[in-house]
């Protein structure tokens, strides 16, 4: 957590990211997929990355002025709002490339049974941003590859 801190001191930065692990259930020491966030662009997020969102400190002012997550998406409400405050493109973001979370995989984005709901709250979602919706969830999924393939050569 110093790290963090630090890290936000120094640069003054509005939003904070970093790097995750996801393992296996059944086996916490087995990675499944390595979230490397990498540095932040704008044009990046208008093709569907986004960080990885338990990574993210949020300074306060700007989650005030952008606003909350929107319940209405019961499981892209995380995406929705990562899209609202990076977006923009006015507000500073810095990358701490270092592993922040290791969570298992199983939440309901990861969910197969939710899979249909999913992608219609995520082309809702995207829709809402302006964005070619169909388009941007295949890209959103493309982001996704190498952070299995890094997984397995772990």
């Amino acid at each position: 957590m110093s790290h963090i801190v630090e890290r936000l001191k120094q640069t003054g930065a509005d939003f904070l990211y970093g790097n995750g692990l996801f393992v296996s259930p059944r086996d916490t020491d087995k990675v499944v997929r390595n979230w490397i966030g990498g540095t932040y662009r704008i044009w990046k997020v208008r093709h569907g990355w986004l960080p990885l969102h338990p990574t993210c400190y949020i300074r306060r002012e700007v989650i005030l002025k952008r606003g909350f997550y929107n319940e209405t998406y019961k499981i892209a409400a995380d995406s929705d709002l990562l899209f609202r405050y990076l977006l923009g493109g006015d507000i500073t973001v810095t990358y701490l490339n270092e592993y922040i979370v290791r969570m298992c995989m199983g939440g309901l984005s990861t969910d197969r049974t939710r899979r249909s709901q999913m992608w219609e709250e995520d082309v809702r979602m995207y829709h809402s941003h302006g964005m070619n919706p169909i388009m941007t969830k295949i890209e959103k999924m493309l982001w996704k590859i190498p952070q299995f393939v890094q997984a397995i050569m772990k």
